[in-house]
Protein backbone atom coordinates (compact mmCIF):
# COMPACT_ATOMS: atom_id res chain seq x y z
CA UNK A 1 0.00 0.00 0.00
CA UNK A 2 1.35 3.41 -0.87
CA UNK A 3 1.63 6.32 1.51
CA UNK A 4 -1.26 8.72 1.85
CA UNK A 5 -0.97 12.51 1.70
CA UNK A 6 -1.32 12.59 5.49
CA UNK A 7 1.07 9.64 5.94
CA UNK A 8 4.80 9.64 6.62
CA UNK A 9 6.99 12.17 4.84
CA UNK A 10 9.07 9.46 3.18
CA UNK A 11 6.00 8.13 1.31
CA UNK A 12 6.22 4.72 3.03
CA UNK A 13 3.30 2.46 3.76
CA UNK A 14 0.85 3.58 6.40
CA UNK A 15 -1.73 1.19 7.83
CA UNK A 16 -5.28 2.31 7.13
CA UNK A 17 -7.26 2.13 10.36
CA UNK A 18 -10.75 3.55 10.56
CA UNK A 19 -10.86 6.08 13.36
CA UNK A 20 -14.13 5.99 15.29
CA UNK A 21 -15.94 9.26 15.93
CA UNK A 22 -15.06 11.29 18.99
CA UNK A 23 -18.15 10.15 20.92
CA UNK A 24 -17.10 6.50 20.63
CA UNK A 25 -13.51 7.23 21.61
CA UNK A 26 -14.63 9.30 24.60
CA UNK A 27 -16.92 6.49 25.70
CA UNK A 28 -13.97 4.17 26.04
CA UNK A 29 -11.68 6.76 27.63
CA UNK A 30 -12.72 5.77 31.13
CA UNK A 31 -12.28 2.10 30.31
CA UNK A 32 -8.74 2.32 28.97
CA UNK A 33 -5.81 4.30 30.24
CA UNK A 34 -4.15 6.96 28.12
CA UNK A 35 -0.90 4.95 28.11
CA UNK A 36 -0.84 2.45 25.27
CA UNK A 37 -0.34 -1.07 26.57
CA UNK A 38 0.79 -4.20 24.72
CA UNK A 39 -2.80 -5.10 23.68
CA UNK A 40 -3.69 -1.59 22.55
CA UNK A 41 -3.63 -0.01 19.10
CA UNK A 42 -3.12 3.74 18.89
CA UNK A 43 -4.81 5.05 15.75
CA UNK A 44 -3.11 7.40 13.32
CA UNK A 45 -5.18 10.57 13.30
CA UNK A 46 -4.07 13.10 10.69
CA UNK A 47 -3.29 16.65 11.76
CA UNK A 48 -6.62 18.35 11.16
CA UNK A 49 -5.23 21.86 11.67
CA UNK A 50 -3.21 21.45 8.47
CA UNK A 51 -6.48 20.94 6.58
CA UNK A 52 -8.19 23.94 8.10
CA UNK A 53 -10.64 22.25 10.47
CA UNK A 54 -9.03 22.14 13.91
CA UNK A 55 -10.75 20.04 16.54
CA UNK A 56 -9.28 20.99 19.91
CA UNK A 57 -11.46 18.44 21.74
CA UNK A 58 -10.08 15.52 19.72
CA UNK A 59 -7.56 13.36 21.59
CA UNK A 60 -5.82 10.09 20.97
CA UNK A 61 -7.53 7.40 22.99
CA UNK A 62 -5.98 3.95 22.75
CA UNK A 63 -8.43 1.29 21.59
CA UNK A 64 -7.89 -2.41 21.18
CA UNK A 65 -8.46 -4.37 17.97
CA UNK A 66 -11.85 -5.68 19.06
CA UNK A 67 -13.19 -2.14 19.34
CA UNK A 68 -11.92 -1.26 15.86
CA UNK A 69 -13.43 -4.37 14.31
CA UNK A 70 -16.75 -3.79 16.07
CA UNK A 71 -16.79 -0.19 14.86
CA UNK A 72 -16.06 -1.22 11.27
CA UNK A 73 -18.84 -3.83 11.38
CA UNK A 74 -21.23 -1.20 12.72
CA UNK A 75 -20.24 1.29 10.01
CA UNK A 76 -20.74 -1.37 7.32
CA UNK A 77 -24.32 -1.93 8.49
CA UNK A 78 -23.92 -5.33 10.15
CA UNK A 79 -26.94 -5.92 12.38
CA UNK A 80 -26.31 -9.44 13.73
CA UNK A 81 -23.35 -11.69 14.45
CA UNK A 82 -23.90 -15.45 14.52
CA UNK A 83 -21.79 -16.82 17.34
CA UNK A 84 -20.96 -19.49 19.89
CA UNK A 85 -20.40 -18.87 22.75
CA UNK A 86 -18.90 -15.45 23.50
CA UNK A 87 -15.81 -13.32 23.05
CA UNK A 88 -14.61 -9.81 23.73
CA UNK A 89 -15.39 -8.86 20.11
CA UNK A 90 -19.03 -9.83 20.59
CA UNK A 91 -19.26 -7.72 23.72
CA UNK A 92 -17.79 -4.70 21.92
CA UNK A 93 -20.16 -5.23 18.98
CA UNK A 94 -23.15 -5.52 21.31
CA UNK A 95 -22.15 -2.20 22.90
CA UNK A 96 -22.56 -0.62 19.44
CA UNK A 97 -25.98 -2.20 18.85
CA UNK A 98 -24.98 -5.27 16.83
CA UNK A 99 -27.10 -8.16 18.09
CA UNK A 100 -25.28 -11.42 18.88
CA UNK A 101 -27.33 -14.46 17.83
CA UNK A 102 -26.17 -17.41 19.96
CA UNK A 103 -26.14 -21.02 18.79
CA UNK A 104 -25.50 -24.32 20.56
CA UNK A 105 -22.68 -25.21 18.17
CA UNK A 106 -20.42 -23.35 15.75
CA UNK A 107 -21.81 -25.38 12.84
CA UNK A 108 -25.25 -23.85 13.45
CA UNK A 109 -23.71 -20.38 13.47
CA UNK A 110 -21.93 -20.86 10.15
CA UNK A 111 -25.09 -22.29 8.57
CA UNK A 112 -27.07 -19.26 9.79
CA UNK A 113 -24.44 -16.85 8.41
CA UNK A 114 -24.52 -18.75 5.10
CA UNK A 115 -28.32 -18.66 4.96
CA UNK A 116 -28.41 -14.96 5.85
CA UNK A 117 -26.07 -14.18 2.96
CA UNK A 118 -28.05 -16.32 0.53
CA UNK A 119 -31.38 -14.72 1.48
CA UNK A 120 -30.16 -11.11 1.32
CA UNK A 121 -29.50 -11.17 -2.46
CA UNK A 122 -26.06 -9.61 -2.12
CA UNK A 123 -27.22 -6.59 -0.14
CA UNK A 124 -25.87 -7.95 3.16
CA UNK A 125 -23.60 -10.75 4.20
CA UNK A 126 -23.53 -13.12 7.15
CA UNK A 127 -21.02 -12.48 9.92
CA UNK A 128 -19.93 -14.98 12.54
CA UNK A 129 -17.58 -14.99 15.47
CA UNK A 130 -16.04 -17.96 17.24
CA UNK A 131 -13.49 -18.75 19.86
CA UNK A 132 -10.00 -19.84 18.91
CA UNK A 133 -8.99 -23.47 18.34
CA UNK A 134 -11.98 -25.82 18.24
CA UNK A 135 -14.42 -22.96 17.69
CA UNK A 136 -12.65 -21.90 14.51
CA UNK A 137 -12.09 -25.52 13.50
CA UNK A 138 -15.83 -26.28 13.67
CA UNK A 139 -16.47 -23.64 11.00
CA UNK A 140 -14.43 -25.43 8.32
CA UNK A 141 -17.28 -27.54 6.89
CA UNK A 142 -19.79 -24.72 6.59
CA UNK A 143 -17.15 -22.29 5.36
CA UNK A 144 -16.11 -24.77 2.67
CA UNK A 145 -19.69 -25.08 1.45
CA UNK A 146 -20.12 -21.30 1.30
CA UNK A 147 -16.82 -20.97 -0.58
CA UNK A 148 -17.83 -23.63 -3.11
CA UNK A 149 -21.16 -21.87 -3.74
CA UNK A 150 -19.62 -18.35 -3.84
CA UNK A 151 -21.60 -17.20 -0.81
CA UNK A 152 -19.94 -14.30 1.04
CA UNK A 153 -19.62 -14.77 4.79
CA UNK A 154 -17.24 -13.12 7.22
CA UNK A 155 -15.74 -15.29 9.94
CA UNK A 156 -13.99 -13.58 12.84
CA UNK A 157 -12.25 -16.29 14.87
CA UNK A 158 -10.49 -15.64 18.13
CA UNK A 159 -6.74 -16.01 18.12
CA UNK A 160 -3.85 -17.06 20.27
CA UNK A 161 -1.43 -14.72 21.98
CA UNK A 162 1.68 -14.05 19.88
CA UNK A 163 3.79 -16.28 22.14
CA UNK A 164 1.39 -19.22 21.57
CA UNK A 165 0.82 -18.93 17.81
CA UNK A 166 3.35 -21.52 16.66
CA UNK A 167 2.84 -23.95 19.55
CA UNK A 168 1.54 -27.31 18.38
CA UNK A 169 -1.17 -28.65 18.30
CA UNK A 170 -2.86 -25.22 18.18
CA UNK A 171 -5.29 -24.75 15.28
CA UNK A 172 -4.29 -21.88 13.01
CA UNK A 173 -7.34 -20.47 11.24
CA UNK A 174 -5.14 -18.47 8.84
CA UNK A 175 -3.24 -21.55 7.67
CA UNK A 176 -6.18 -23.95 7.57
CA UNK A 177 -8.64 -21.58 5.86
CA UNK A 178 -6.20 -20.59 3.13
CA UNK A 179 -7.81 -22.92 0.57
CA UNK A 180 -11.40 -21.97 1.34
CA UNK A 181 -11.24 -18.18 1.56
CA UNK A 182 -10.80 -15.31 -0.85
Amino acid sequence: MRGRPDGPADGGATPRIATPPLAIRMRYAARYSEAAGPDTVTPHIPDRTARGNPRPDERLIPMDGNQYIARILHDEGVREICCFPSSQLLEEAADLGIRPVMFRHERGAVMAADGYSRMSDGERFGVGGTQKAAGAENWVGGRSLAFADNVPILHLPGGYALAERQVRPNFSAAENYRGITK
